[in-house]
Parts: structure tokens; sequence; C-alpha cells
């Protein structure tokens, strides 16, 4: 693996934490009532997550295009595994979200 390929596969990481965090952060603001905020976070996180998918289209295509070059590594499964828990995280937050958001919801009618 070149410096180019490691240094995005760190980046694959890094932008996966961050779309994590936001996930996290959505929870937290819904769990506070700010689901305004918490969409917001949620939408933030989304945008990351499609900038890791290009960025795993194009590894993709490398692979199905023969570019012997590029082979899997422990540094990809890494990375993988780290975009792979992003996106249940983001998945998983949001209907924590709207479990929030309904149940304030039916409290307000008590």
């Amino acid at each position: 693996m070149d410096n180019a390929d490691l240094e995005k596969q760190f980046n694959l990481i890094s932008l996966a934490g961050t779309a994590k965090s936001l996930a996290y952060d959505a929870i937290n603001k819904a769990a506070d009532g700010d689901y305004d905020g918490a969409k917001e976070d949620l939408k933030q996180s989304d945008e990351i997550l499609g900038k890791t998918h290009d960025i795993q289209v194009g590894d993709i295509q490398d692979l199905v295009n023969g570019d012997d070059s590029k082979k899997i590594n422990l540094i990809d499964v890494h990375a993988q595994d780290h975009l792979m828990s992003a996106i249940e995280v983001r998945n998983l937050s949001e209907i924590i979200i709207n479990m929030y958001q309904k149940l304030r919801s039916e409290n307000k009618h008590e």
C-alpha cells in the first residue's frame, strides 16, 4: 500500500468517525427536545457518509478493473469496519430520535 492509499483509508476512518459522532449528537439533541438540531446533525452525517461512499466505490472500481496494485489489507478492513459502524449508528439514531419525538408527543397529550 502506497502513502496515497494509506492516507485515503485513514481519511475514510476519520470521516466515518465524524459521521458517527454527528449521529450520537443528534440523539442527544433529540433527548433534549431539539428535533431541528437533531435533523441537521443527521443531514450532516448523511453528507459525510456520501463522501465515504464515493471513496469506497472508487476503490471497488479499481479492484474490478484489475488494478493489481489494489490489494486488500488490514487497513482497508479496518476502514470498512469503521464505515459500517458509522452507517449502523446513523440508521439507529434516526429510530431513536423518532422514538423520542413520539414519546414526547404522547406525554403532551396525557
